[in-house]
């Protein structure tokens, strides 16, 4: 239903925005190199919320090899049951991640410790910490496809 729309029915509601600065002051980092990557397959693209998960699902049950995640929003704890249930199955699973609130640094501490590999990339939306100016990434590669 339209804004218009509920304010015609006398329905009261709030939204809250809030903006990212982006504009924060950068700390310094060592360069990684990144491997360069060809594709030479097709590429499967998803809309979020409305159809990952379950396609999600199943990509990461049927994994053999590797995960590789870089993602800004990680805190959801059927998420980390799907790394963890990979890493049971032999699965090595790497993550860069966006660390802007406790809930995530948890889940990332957390699944480095059961032994992901993590790199973090915090962006102005960290409070403390700005690596990157926005880390809005969203990539999941499978079995290095």
């Amino acid at each position: 239903m339209s804004r218009a729309a509920l304010e015609a029915t006398g329905a009261e509601f709030a939204v809250e925005l809030q903006e990212v600065n982006r504009l924060c002051e950068l700390q310094a980092y060592d360069p990684m190199p990144v491997p360069s990557v060809s594709v030479r397959a097709d590429i499967i693209a998803y809309a979020s919320p409305d159809s990952t998960f379950a396609v999600t699902k199943k990509l990461f049950d049927a994994a053999t090899k590797s995960i590789l995640i870089g993602i800004y929003d990680f805190t959801a704890p059927h998420m980390r049951q799907l790394v963890l249930d990979a890493m049971a199955r032999g699965v090595k699973v790497s993550l860069m991640l966006d660390i802007d609130s406790a809930d995530e640094s948890r889940i990332f501490d957390d699944l480095i410790q059961m032994g992901v590999t993590g790199v973090p990339a915090p962006s102005c939306a960290n409070d403390t910490v700005h690596v990157f100016a926005s880390s809005h990434e969203k990539v999941i590669i499978i079995d290095d496809e």
